[in-house]
C-alpha cells in the first residue's frame, strides 16, 4: 500500500504474516538498513504489531519500504512507496488599507 503523507504527519505502514513458526518480520528502506528516520529517532517499530511509525515524517523519508517476513519455511517481501508532501503553508490574511488625503 502506497502512502502519501503531508511533512510533520506520523506515517503508519503495516505488515502482517502468520506461519509455523511465526515468521520474523524485517523492515529495509530503498533496500539497505539506513534510516534517516532511525538515526533522529523518528522511526518506532511495534513487533507485536507488525507496524512501523515514523513521526514527524520528513522529505529525507520519502522512498520504498519493504518488509520481508522470513521463518524456515521461506520468506516473503511486500513494498509501499512513503511519499512526503510539502509542509501546508499558513496565508496570511491581506487586507486593503486605503489612505486618503484631506
Amino acid at each position: 500500500m502506497d502512502l502519501s503523507i503531508r511533512a510533520g504527519a506520523t506515517a503508519r505502514l503495516e505488515c502482517a504474516a502468520v506461519g509455523h513458526p511465526s515468521p520474523q518480520i524485517a523492515w529495509q528502506k530503498d533496500g539497505g538498513t539506513d534510516f534517516p528516520a532511525a538515526r533522529e529517532r523518528r522511526m518506532h517499530v511495534m513487533p507485536e504489531d507488525d507496524v512501523f511509525f515514523i513521526v514527524d515524517v520528513k522529505t529525507e523519508d520519502i522512498g520504498i519500504y519493504s518488509c520481508t517476513a522470513q521463518n524456515t519455511a521461506g520468506a516473503i517481501s511486500a513494498n509501499a512507496s512513503l511519499t512526503v508532501l510539502g509542509e501546508k503553508r499558513h496565508r496570511r490574511s491581506r487586507k486593503a488599507h486605503y489612505i486618503h488625503r484631506l
